[in-house]
Formats: C-alpha cells, structure tokens, sequence
C-alpha cells in the first residue's frame, strides 16, 4: 500500500486511493478516501465497493457507502471496508456517471495479515 495509489479502468476512468485508515488496509473495518477522474475531469456519479475473497469466495456482508467529499469534485469517502478475515481480498469499484453514460471499474488487491 502506498498512499496516491491509482488503478486505471477499460474505460479511461482513474481511481486514486488517498488514503485508508488504518494504512495499510488491515483486518476489520476500514475507512478510504478515493479521487475519481475520468478523461473530461473529474468524476459525478455513484460508487458500489464490493469486497470479495478469491480464495474463499466469499465477500462480506457489510456494504459499504460511498460518500461525496463537499467541495471536492472527485473525491468520495468510502466506509466500512470490512475485511474481516486474513488472506486476499479484491476490491472492486463499479463507477456509474451521474445522467448516464459508460461505467467502468476497477479492483484494488490487498493481502490481509492476520
């Protein structure tokens, strides 16, 4: 994990993960601050974060809400991340424009120590 992490999508759109409390990601809940831009600026819609477990697979029952920071376009918060076992976990992030228009995503991989 390093902070300004990005991860970028089939459809041009970029997600930057400023920051997780805990850093790095850990066991349980987690809180991420993400930056969401696409090829015209920055990002206007909604965020679904679905954690998963490819080893297990299995995700977590716990959803969590994706939030727009005020008077930041682009920037969203993101909580809880439950990742509540040791292993690997994908996080997906399915982005939807506000008005319609092409979706994207992208996974963010993190292995959990125990």
């Amino acid at each position: 994990f390093v902070a300004g992490m990005q991860k970028v999508g089939n459809g041009g759109m970029t997600v930057t993960l400023m920051s997780s409390t805990p850093a790095p990601p850990a066991r349980n809940d987690n809180s991420w601050e993400l930056e969401v831009t696409t090829t015209s600026g920055p990002f206007d819609g909604t965020i679904v974060v679905t954690p998963f477990m490819p080893d297990h697979r299995h995700g977590t029952p716990i959803e969590a809400v994706v939030t727009p920071v005020a008077g930041t376009p682009g920037r969203f918060t993101a909580t809880p991340i439950n990742l509540f076992m040791p292993g690997l976990w994908e996080v997906t992030l399915d982005m939807t424009p506000t008005g319609g228009g092409a979706t994207d995503s992208v996974v963010f991989r993190f292995c959990i120590p125990s």
